[in-house]
Order: C-alpha cells, then structure tokens, then sequence
C-alpha cells in the first residue's frame, strides 16, 4: 500500500458540548471524535462504512470505504464554520473509488456545518458556501476500554534497545483511546491508525490500518523498525504511573513506553 506526504495546516479550539436533542442550528458542536459519512450529495454511503475522525493538532483520518484517508482541517465551533485543508488517501483499487472520489470532492466544498434538522448534535450537515448540504455525518458510538493507557508517550525502547532518532530526540506515540486512535511522530514522519481491544476489562491491543507519511530523512530504518514491532503486538502490561510495556503474542516486551 502506497501512503501520501499530507499537510498539517493552523489550529483551532473545539467546543464541547455532547449529543443530545436540537433544533437545526449553526450553533458550538464539539468534532472531536470519528463520525460515520451517511450521505454525499444525497447519497447513502452506509454500506461502505466510511468515516472521518476530528483528532489534536487539526489532523483528520478516516476511512473511504477502500481507502485510508488523512489531512488537515480548520474550525470554529462558536461560529459553526469548518474547512478541510489537502485530504490525502492511499491507494488501493476496489470498486467504490468513484464514491470516495466523491467523498474527497465533498470534504473540500465544506465551509460550514450545522445540526441535522429533526436530529440530534450527533447528526450534522456539512455546508459549502451556498448554504448547501454536500455531507451529512453522524457521531460513531465511543467504543470502550484501553483507558489506562490514554494520552501521549515516549517510546524508551523497542526490543529492549533504547530507539532516539538521529538528533537524539524520542519517538512518541499518542493514544486516543476514546475514540480508538493512535498518531504519534517517529522520526521525520507522522504515524496514524486504529487501535482495537477485546473490551473495557481486557487489556489486549492491536494497532490496525496504520499509515505514515512518506517524508525523506535519516531515521527510515529506525521508522521501520517501530512500524514493524507495532504489528507484533497484542497487548499491554501497565508497570506503573509512568511506564506502560506492549507485548507479544508470547508475552514478551517489544515497546516500552514512557508518559510524556
């Protein structure tokens, strides 16, 4: 699978306010979180299941039904308005190309969003400059467990073998795990993905449809080599407030992570 280099553009604030009952309105809806694509143009895209998630630093992924979707995006809850930056996808051939082509033509006219009318804060239109509705999305359920481990982390080693790039900074990795997202910087290149867990008492882990950008630099090697312990692993071990260890199959420590 080929990954494209995307762009992180300027920051934002987000509101909080969750679900509940509404009046359509352009009114302060948090985006954090993955919301499933209904519709495009009218369309139903329910059964290719795709989504967008709304993550920190501005950053969008998310899932077209074949293909991983990745980039940017700017906001202002108080006033509704929202508006994607360069939205990148990988590669691969399958049948929906045209309606995630779709999807990428959408997610570029937005420039607004309000509450569905008859909805609820989890169902949004998205808007382009005419007022119209190009996309309607709607708040996935928050998935349970991996709670422990939420927050962002330095990698200390990997394989028992302490991992710096070539300046002598840390690896980090960062785990949303209300909305089962993991992103992080190894190296010169930014790593996304989903995490899945057996549960809220279960302290399985795995890391799926990981992507990274393409970015040239000295720390390719060392890149690989977190890419590839991150397949190997299954679950996780807390050792303390600050340390957290991710393990194999077999139990054995491949990562030891440290809180930032």
């Amino acid at each position: 699978m080929k990954f494209l280099q995307f762009i992180v553009l300027a920051g934002m604030t987000l509101g909080l306010v969750s679900c509940a009952s509404s009046k359509k309105s352009r009114q302060a809806v948090s985006l954090a979180g993955e919301w499933s694509i209904v519709s495009v143009a009218g369309n139903s895209l329910k059964p290719m299941n795709p989504y967008i998630a709304f993550v920190g630093d501005n950053q969008i992924f998310g899932y077209g039904g074949c293909n991983r979707l990745m980039g940017s995006y700017e906001a202002d809850t108080a006033k509704a308005r929202l508006q994607f930056g360069q939205v990148a996808s990988t590669r691969m051939m399958c049948p929906h190309l045209e309606k995630e082509q779709d999807i990428l033509n959408a997610l570029a006219e937005v420039r607004s969003y309000q509450v569905k009318e008859g909805g609820e804060e989890c169902t949004l239109e998205l808007l382009n400059a005419q007022g119209n509705t190009v996309m309607v999305i709607e708040k996935r359920d928050i998935p349970a467990g991996l709670e422990q481990i939420n927050g962002e982390w330095n990698i200390l080693t990997i394989e028992n073998q302490e991992v710096k790039t070539e300046a002598g900074t840390l690896l980090q990795l960062n785990f949303d795990t209300e909305n089962k997202r993991v992103s992080g910087k190894i190296g010169d290149n930014l790593l996304t993905g989903a995490l899945e867990s057996g549960g809220e008492q279960d302290c399985s882990i795995s890391f799926e449809q990981t992507a990274a950008t393409m970015m040239a630099g000295p720390n390719l090697e060392l890149e690989d080599k977190v890419k590839g312990a991150l397949v190997r692993i299954t679950s996780f071990q807390v050792l303390s407030d600050t340390q957290v260890a991710l393990l194999d199959a077999s139990g054995e420590e491949v990562i030891l992570l440290e809180r930032k």
